[in-house]
């Protein structure tokens, strides 16, 4: 009983008569003061007329007595409209759920709403999702270590670890474009039916002030969702107790302005909400983090008492992923998915970034026409316009997701396009394959002139570009450029400005071997800038074994 918090309590049951329905009497005595009032018990969910004759018929005997006198209806059923529940109020009735009667907070209305949202999710249709692959770290281990073989259905197994019993945390790593967000998404709208006593509460950090404990990011998420009375003991309890799983999206962009140093500071704040049999599943790119000892460190102590863990790290589309995918995007049409399909695997290295999940919407919503033109070779667009597009659009996503509202100044889109060049060309000039945070920092300082007007130093701006441009984590401390093709991209296009301004040689191309695609946009150059000249690159030899490499002129076209 909802008296039971009181020191000293008689519930009475009052029999129905002709004229009134039956009810309980509760009277308290707390010291020298003693009350008595109805609560009424309706099975059901209720509408004005109920609410209308227990207040006339009950509540209303009482308060001829007491003018103060607040009554209570609990109801079953679904939760009662806010607008019936201020009506009862102005009455003298306070009209509550059962689960509100025993102190929680009922938020079934909340999950209702949260469901819907999630199926008519324009970003994150429920419809593309596919089932996703992942491997199991284990956190105490190398990076090659893991707790099992690469597995196929990472939702099903979130699913069935929400579904034990105990507290424990799920942390879901992956580079970007990868489908965390997706992945959480499709779990928050499954749990309500595949788990019905269990409230998903999806808490999207990027939409949240950057508060300092998890109490004022779940009143902020809460305040944002519409829920207009909690108590927060009450969500302290359902929390602890497993009635509520917290997914949080997004670890990355809960602090937008860290360093690579300071970047799992924050997991701290998010794991004070493991207590008892509280269950919490975490989002993060794995790039935000400098290293997985980083990670390790920070979640040792807390995995050692949070009961039930996991740790799972997604993994790019295959080939059949993309197909299906493709198929699913153009509404079961399997014949203009094999075409769209057959675009991707002709145009140079494309179907390398189509394994984003990302990229490949980028690309499932290009216009046909305009990649049959780069296809053939023969329009005005080339595999380097194709890449640009693709580009510019990622960036200025980035550049979008660091910038919420209120937030302090970041790096701009063409900001992380300076940055990334300057590190493209410092790979292809060099033999390393990888940078590492200094690196960063220190190509950050050395090509970016705006860090002072965003506030930022290096340490700052190498994480915005580690964790916010073309970039993935492949070790510890070990970031490259998500796919080959993106930094050859990025070094042809270093070589614009020499070859606008007709200079004999470009350096960067007798470096290494140049891709097809780096000829392409050599050539869309020279064509743009009408250099009718030859420009010497070095180019892979057809057909030798021995991978030689030998001197090739490319003129532009006619």
């Amino acid at each position: 009983m909802h008296a039971a918090d009181q020191r000293q309590a008689t519930v009475t049951e009052i029999a129905a008569t002709s004229s009134g329905p039956s009810y309980l009497r509760v009277t308290c005595r707390e010291g020298l003061v003693v009350t008595q009032h109805p609560v009424g018990v309706l099975d059901g969910t209720p509408d004005t007329a109920d609410v209308d004759r227990f207040a006339a018929r009950v509540h209303r005997g009482y308060a001829g007595s007491d003018p103060t006198l607040v009554s209570t209806l609990v109801h079953g059923g679904q939760p009662a409209p806010p607008t019936l529940v201020d009506a009862a109020l102005r009455q003298g009735v306070r009209l509550v759920s059962f689960v509100q009667y025993q102190g929680l907070i009922d938020l079934r209305g909340y999950v209702a709403e949260q469901t819907e949202r999630l199926r008519r999710d324009p970003l994150y249709p429920p419809s593309l999702y596919l089932p996703q692959r992942y491997r199991r770290l284990d956190l105490t281990a190398a990076r090659t270590a893991t707790a099992g073989g690469e597995e196929t259905d990472a939702l099903t197994r979130l699913v069935d670890w929400t579904a034990t019993d105990g507290g424990g945390l799920a942390l879901v790593l992956g580079d970007f474009g990868r489908g965390k967000t997706f992945l959480v998404h499709e779990l928050a709208r499954m749990l309500p039916e595949r788990l019905p006593h269990v409230v998903p509460m999806l808490v999207e950090l990027r939409h949240l002030e950057k508060t300092h404990g998890v109490d004022e990011l779940l009143a902020a998420h809460l305040a944002g969702a519409g829920v207009r009375r909690f108590d927060r003991d009450a969500l302290r309890y359902m929390v602890r107790h497993g009635r509520i799983v917290l997914l949080f999206d997004g670890f990355d962009e809960l602090a937008l302005r860290v360093t690579y140093e300071r970047a799992a500071d924050h997991l701290a704040t998010l794991l004070e909400a493991l207590q008892g049999r509280a269950k919490l599943v975490l989002t993060s790119r794995s790039q935000h983090f400098r290293s997985d000892q980083q990670v390790r460190t920070a979640l040792a102590q807390r995995l050692d008492t949070a009961g039930s863990r996991e740790v799972i790290e997604l993994g790019d589309f295959t080939d059949a992923q993309i197909e299906q995918f493709l198929i699913r995007t153009f509404d079961g049409d399997e014949a203009r998915a094999a075409e769209r399909l057959a675009l991707i695997h002709d145009i140079h290295d494309l179907l390398g970034l189509s394994r984003k999940h990302r990229m490949l919407g980028f690309i499932a919503r290009l216009d046909e026409a305009r990649l049959r033109h780069i296809q053939a070779a023969t329009g005005s667009i080339s595999s380097a316009d194709l890449y640009r597009e693709l580009l510019d659009a990622w960036l200025d996503h980035e550049t979008d997701r660091a910038r919420p509202a209120g937030a302090a100044p970041a790096l701009t889109t063409a900001d992380r396009r300076e940055a990334v060049t300057a590190l493209a060309v410092r790979l292809w000039q060099s033999t390393e394959r990888t940078v590492g945070t200094r690196e960063l920092a220190a190509t950050a300082g050395s090509v970016l002139t705006t860090l002072d007007a965003h506030g930022l130093d290096s340490e700052h701006a190498a994480h915005q570009v580690g964790s916010g441009t073309l970039l993935v984590r492949t070790g510890d401390d070990a970031f490259t450029f998500v796919h080959a093709s993106v930094m050859e991209f990025l070094v042809a296009a270093a070589c614009e400005p020499p070859l606008r301004r007709a200079d004999p040689t470009v350096d960067l191309l007798d470096r290494r071997p140049a891709s097809p695609l780096m000829a392409d946009f050599v050539a869309r150059e020279l064509s743009v800038h009408k250099r009718p000249r030859e420009i010497h690159f070095v180019s892979e030899l057809p057909r030798n074994p021995m991978g030689k490499v030998r001197k090739a002129a490319l003129a532009p076209s006619a």
